[in-house]
């Protein structure tokens, strides 16, 4: 990653993932791609962050890359070229574990078996998550047990 970290257009990057020769970023701008090492930067969404940087998450499951954070939640299926939004809202975390996609948002924890085609909350309150995710740059820590 290159000092253009430093300019505005990267402010305060939250989430990194290094995925099929490209690196993408969550940051207080949105999110961002670069395919020359952090040389130069792409916008590909504005509105993931809602304004707010903190606690964005990015994962990678095969193919398909998932990009959360206050303005929601993101998914791409071929390998970050398009993006196509979730209904769900401030989004703190993601989890991929046993075959069954989990994410944390402001309205409780979901989860999805078919890769977030449909989705069932097993936790309502969304009090969780701004207690665990509100303040400066926290993170939420989701584990799953068999």
């Amino acid at each position: 990653v290159s000092n253009t970290l430093y300019d505005d257009s990267l402010s305060c990057v939250s989430s990194l993932l290094d995925f099929d020769n490209k690196i993408f970023a969550v940051t207080a701008k949105g999110l961002q791609v670069s395919i020359d090492y952090g040389l130069s930067w792409q916008k590909i969404d504005t509105t993931i962050c809602g304004g707010w940087p903190y606690s964005n998450t990015l994962v990678a499951i095969g193919d398909t890359i998932y990009a959360g954070g206050t303005g929601g939640l993101l998914k791409s299926i071929d390998r970050g070229n398009t993006w196509t939004s979730f209904g769900l809202s401030y989004v703190s975390n993601i989890l991929f574990y046993n075959e069954r996609l989990f994410v944390i948002s402001n309205s409780g924890v979901h989860f999805s078996d078919d890769f977030g085609s449909t989705w069932t909350k097993v936790y309502e309150d969304g009090y969780f998550w701004r207690k665990y995710a509100s303040g400066h740059c926290s993170r939420i820590i989701l584990y799953a047990f068999d």
